[in-house]
């Protein structure tokens, strides 16, 4: 399957991603890694006209950790430094297990943290190609009235799926997006 066509941006300033985010508001999808987002467009989940990469911005990739100010990981940091990092593994081995559990090493080493945090809901039916899905009646999810998980539901039962999420929330986490 091939991506749709989009406009590339890839700014080296946090503030020319926010300022491209708000000049494309709704028409626009932020990529770090890609592992989710490149899948969904190619099944035409998502059809972006203007796709963000965020990898070239260095400052949204750390670990800092002092005793006082507690452990700060950039949106940016990929799973697999998360899941290996001596500090997280010592202070917070909770988060390194769960950076661990996420797919495969492969999809950890280029996966970020923010993009597993800011995952799509996972649903049998939506997570399929265009062709298939045209096979059903449009769900909830996509401006449908019914879902097709769940026969007569009144509302999606599509699942959210990340597994950083869980150990976040355990450890009363602060996230700023």
């Amino acid at each position: 399957m091939r991506i749709p066509k989009f406009e590339y941006l890839a700014p080296k300033k946090l503030e020319d991603a926010v300022s491209f985010l708000k000049k494309y508001k709704g028409d626009i999808k932020v990529v770090a890694g890609g592992t989710d987002l490149i899948v969904n467009m190619k099944q035409r989940t998502i059809t972006p006209k203007y796709l963000i990469n965020l990898k070239e911005i260095a400052d949204l990739d750390f670990i800092n950790y002092k005793k006082n100010d507690g452990l700060k990981i950039g949106a940016l940091t990929a799973l697999r430094t998360i899941e290996k990092s001596g500090v997280i593994r010592e202070k917070f081995p909770v988060i390194a297990k769960a950076a661990h559990e996420v797919a495969s090493v492969q999809i950890r080493n280029v996966g970020t943290l923010g993009g597993n945090i800011c995952l799509n809901t996972r649903c049998w039916y939506y997570n399929q190609p265009l062709y298939w899905r045209k096979s059903f009646p449009f769900c909830f999810k996509v401006g449908g009235d019914c879902c097709n998980v769940v026969k007569k539901g009144k509302q999606c039962y599509a699942l959210f799926s990340a597994d950083t999420v869980p150990a976040l929330i355990g450890l009363d986490a602060k996230i700023k997006v």
